[in-house]
């Protein structure tokens, strides 16, 4: 049936860079959640390794403040402003904690998925608040999925809790002799011992999770061959597609031509604006052939070229405009051009006396054909 999906069986080919990058401008994007939470786990230890012990005493002293101005029978709207100094302070203790989390946060984002701004705005699927594709869709087997990975971090991380509890809950049972500050010390040891091995944990299950979610990802955007085929036609009849093959053509004929400037015999140039390359080989070659030709941006590169592998650069401005105009690129030079480029060979190859003639007298006489 013309327009209909095709079926997931026929979708066999790998996603073209197109339908990724249209996947990326909708937002559909390959993300583990894990991540994002290993991440923050690892801001939260880090801060607690290098600030922890700061905010604790922080907020400690405010605690100790407070209790103390309690006994002193102070007015309500002193205590009122008292609740909000210590709120302020204990935001000012926990603001290196929540920045650091942000900025991990988006690294952790934008490191998964790159920087990829949603260009198309949300659009509402009607279809996905039908209750009964919402109850089949309960029972997926993403969400089967995700749901027993839950379920067994669950059981992972309280094992974790128990491997590091059970063999020191004597110790435990013994913090209730010790003093506040020996509890906190050694809460603060264990919790911090349970949290590390979590980590570990937490990267191991999040580099799992995110080749999962990739793999899934881009599964999910595989192409038939006639999705494919379609695209390609697609792109025929783009014109920024044409403009960019057209600019690679160019710009690798340039390259080649650039190439086979080393194997000329002589470039005569304008001197500034034009630089024709010509190569003859007496043997194969029934005139001299014009392998390299341009104009001012690329004329120069032409000179730069022919003076790194010593070719000789002759200057005859009409001759060079004349080359440039009517000879083609690698094709013979016109028969009305022998002699004047036989005399450019001649002086080159030091077979003749003197200073070089320009030919004045070429573009006079080849000036209908240049004008045509």
């Amino acid at each position: 049936m013309a327009g209909s999906q095709p079926d997931k069986s026929q979708k066999t080919e790998k996603p073209t860079g197109r339908r990724l990058k249209k996947a990326y401008e909708k937002g559909n994007v390959p993300r583990s959640q894990d991540l994002g939470q290993t991440v923050s786990l690892g801001v939260f230890l880090m801060w607690g390794g290098i600030g922890g012990a700061a905010f604790i005493g922080g907020l400690a002293s405010q605690v100790r403040r407070s209790l103390i101005e309690v006994g002193l029978g102070h007015s309500h709207e002193y205590m009122m402003d008292r609740v909000i100094d210590m709120g302020l302070t204990a935001l000012t203790l926990l603001a290196p904690l929540l920045l650091a989390l942000l900025a991990f946060a988006l690294v952790g984002q934008v490191g998964q998925t790159g920087f990829h701004p949603k260009k198309h705005p949300i659009e509402i699927e009607f279809n996905k608040m039908d209750p009964f594709k919402g109850l089949k869709n309960v029972f997926s087997v993403k969400k089967i999925f995700a749901a027993g990975k839950a379920l067994a971090k669950l059981f992972l991380y309280v094992g974790l809790a128990l491997v590091v509890v059970v063999p020191e809950w004597h110790k435990i049972i013994e913090l209730a002799f010790e003093t506040p500050h020996a509890i906190g010390r050694d809460a603060a040891s264990m919790i911090g011992r349970i949290l590390f091995r979590a980590l570990i944990i937490g990267i191991l299950t999040s580099v799992i999770d995110y080749s999962f979610m990739r793999y899934r990802w881009v599964k999910d955007l595989y192409m038939s061959k006639q999705e494919i085929r379609d695209e390609m036609k697609e792109n025929e009849g783009n014109p920024e597609v044409k403009g960019q093959r057209r600019t690679r053509q160019r710009e690798m004929s340039r390259r080649r031509m650039m190439a086979a400037v080393k194997t000329a015999d002589v470039v005569v140039t304008n001197p500034t604006h034009f630089a024709v390359a010509l190569q003859y080989q007496r043997a194969t070659m029934a005139a001299p052939v014009v392998v390299a030709k341009g104009r001012d941006r690329v004329a120069l590169r032409i000179k730069e070229e022919a003076r790194k592998h010593s070719v000789a650069i002759v200057e005859d401005p009409p001759l060079a405009r004349t080359l440039e105009r009517l000879c083609p690129l690698d094709r013979p030079i016109p028969e009305s051009l022998f002699r004047a480029v036989a005399e450019v060979f001649a002086y080159v190859m030091g077979q003749r006396k003197g200073s070089y003639r320009i030919h004045e007298e070429v573009e006079r006489e080849h000036e209908a054909e240049v004008t045509r």
